[in-house]
């Protein structure tokens, strides 16, 4: 009889549009393999289309959806939302504590702890730190953690990228920016008591990238990389994948076109957009004149087209339905992705694809021992040096189908679907044959993986 597990998340796994979705989906696909899964979700049941709802309930076991509490529904702010809601949760989200994602949700945590009663679960598995807190069933059974994102390391990097500065020389910044980096920091501070306290109580780990074992508390986690999606219904993922049973297509010889893709709501993502065409593209354009950037994923503002479309060179395409013709027309991929979390998964994509990536010095988190610069990746850890490398890849077609073939052989050596699910076994395994008073002591202490 297979074991029973309650699978929390705020990140549906269905539709698999964004990385986040994908990894979840990814997880659940694993935890069925070894348990029967119930799937338990902190959002409105109003934000899902009906076809999305049944398919949550049918192929993801879905039992509640319970949606977290905002920010500007604690006190104070909740005093003055009822009068303009909207605004007081935006001040709230900038303004309030950070340490109130971090606290138990009363309705979450009702919510969930009825469940085990009725179910009778044996363990949990919580994706991101936040929604581990929110249910505090910590006491009820074991609770294991996908990390993904460190939220220390998140709130971190933010306050890194804003120390940048405008264009133009150091010390010069806007107000907003340094308010901004005010916040941040506040933020971060707030963490640092916080983050600790409550990974500690999780019975175990799994990180998506090895730098997240110097944080003492993750020192045996479990590694669990972020890997390319194949949906489940394409039949078993191959070991070998993500290159498939087939070769991908060289570039195209005379394509001058670079291609973006990522969730365009995703605020890392925009921005790292907004500062590559202010600060690498002009050089690009200066350089490769017949240059083209497209940019493509979901969540395209029309304020986001106007802008980035007035730009020279620039085609802003939005969200596709299938993604390989993309793919197919160009030259090679950008990842301008400089502060903030994602699973950075598009970069494992272009490989899948056939395609050199240039990426920020950022986005190369969980690739760092899979592909090495300038031999599978171009690495920017400037504005300066990621122009350059968009200029290489666009005026040497031998380097960039070079390139692509070596990340591709390492990509598809390491992120296979087989050790994603291995990974999630085995951690699983651990903590159902370790004593419970062993586990109510905090991480279940093996070797890392």
């Amino acid at each position: 009889m297979k074991p029973r597990a309650l699978l929390v998340t705020a990140v549906p796994p269905h539709p698999p549009t964004t990385g986040g979705a994908q990894r979840t989906n990814l997880i659940h696909r694993a935890l069925a393999r070894i348990a029967d899964v119930d799937l338990f979700l902190l959002r409105d049941r109003r934000e899902f289309p009906a076809d999305d709802l049944a398919s949550l309930e049918s192929r993801f076991g879905l039992v509640a959806c319970v949606p977290r509490r905002r920010r500007g529904e604690w006190l104070p702010w909740s005093l003055a939302r009822r009068f303009a809601g909207a605004r007081v949760d935006r001040v709230a989200h900038h303004l309030g504590s950070v340490a109130v994602e971090f606290r138990p949700d009363p309705r979450i945590a009702q919510a969930a702890k009825a469940m085990v009663a009725a179910r009778r679960y044996d363990f949990a598995v919580a994706r991101y730190l936040t929604a581990a807190a929110k249910c505090d069933l910590f006491d009820s059974l074991p609770v294991l953690l996908d990390v993904d994102d460190l939220d220390l390391e998140v709130v971190a990097s933010r306050v890194a990228a804003s120390m940048g500065g405008a264009p133009g020389g150091a010390g010069r910044v806007s107000v907003k920016t340094l308010l901004r980096r005010t916040l941040e920091r506040r933020h971060l501070r707030q963490l640092q008591g916080i983050v600790d306290p409550l990974l500690r109580r999780c019975a175990g780990h799994w990180i998506a990238k090895e730098a997240d074992r110097t944080v003492a508390a993750l020192e045996h986690a479990t590694l669990l990389r972020n890997i390319p999606f194949e949906p489940e219904s394409t039949g078993p993922v191959p070991a070998t994948h993500p290159t498939g049973a087939s070769t991908p297509a060289r570039s195209p010889a005379a394509s001058t076109t670079l291609l973006t893709v990522g969730t365009l709501t995703h605020r890392p993502n925009a921005e790292g957009i907004d500062r590559f065409l202010r600060d690498s593209w002009p050089d690009v354009v200066a350089a490769v004149p017949a240059a083209r950037l497209r940019i493509v994923g979901g969540g395209l503002a029309e304020e986001q087209r106007r802008r980035w479309g007035a730009v020279e060179g620039v085609e802003v395409v939005g969200f596709v339905d299938d993604l390989e013709e993309e793919y197919a027309a160009c030259a090679a991929t950008l990842c301008a992705v400089h502060a903030g979390g994602g699973s950075n998964i598009k970069i494992s994509e272009s490989y899948r694809r056939g395609r050199a990536a240039v990426v920020a010095a950022h986005s190369m988190r969980g690739y760092e021992s899979i592909l090495e610069d300038r031999s599978s990746v171009w690495v920017g850890r400037s504005d300066r040096e990621l122009s350059e490398g968009c200029i290489a890849l666009l005026r040497d077609p031998t380097l960039r189908d070079r390139m692509a073939e070596a990340g591709r052989a390492a990509c598809a050596k390491e992120l296979s679907f087989e050790r994603f699910a291995a990974a999630v076994a085995e951690r699983c395994a651990d903590v159902l044959k370790a004593p419970r008073a062993a586990l109510a002591r905090g991480p279940v202490a093996f070797a890392a993986r």
